[in-house]
């Protein structure tokens, strides 16, 4: 993404194509999928990286460069793994100003399509540490 109006943008396609799926189970193989999608550098997996407070091995690395973020990660849940896809979409290219506004967005977006809940309980945290780890990389910074 390139701005706030981008990401928009972005979060209501997705959002779009939530909506469309019969039930959660159709929603989750589609997360799933789309984690498939994310490049993985091995050397990011490894405990400096590591999003605390999840279950799953969650890894997130990031910078302000020009200005502007720069995350990758993965996860070892594909399910996770869907979720790191669309918040690092969502945040990358962003301008450091914006930061605040997009943490807002994403978490909003969550909890519109029913992300921050899930089936098994363990994972209901995961977009939320998951935002806290990715604003803690960029205030450090």
């Amino acid at each position: 993404m390139q701005s706030i109006e981008k990401m928009e943008v972005y979060l209501d396609r997705l959002k779009k194509s939530l909506a469309s799926f019969p039930d959660k189970r159709k929603q989750l193989e589609w997360l799933v999928e789309y984690g498939k999608t994310v490049q993985v550098d091995e050397s990011l997996i490894d405990e400096q990286y590591r999003v605390e407070g999840c279950i799953s091995g969650v890894y997130i690395e990031g910078e302000v460069k020009d200005g502007k973020l720069h995350f990758q990660g993965t996860s070892s849940s594909m399910i996770v793994k869907g979720y790191v896809a669309i918040l690092i979409r969502a945040m990358n290219d962003l301008p450091r100003a914006d930061l605040e506004r997009g943490l807002a967005l994403i978490s909003d977006f969550a909890k519109e399509t029913g992300l921050n809940t899930s089936v098994v309980p363990s994972r209901q945290n995961a977009i939320a540490n998951i935002l806290v780890h990715m604003q803690n990389i960029i205030l450090s910074s």
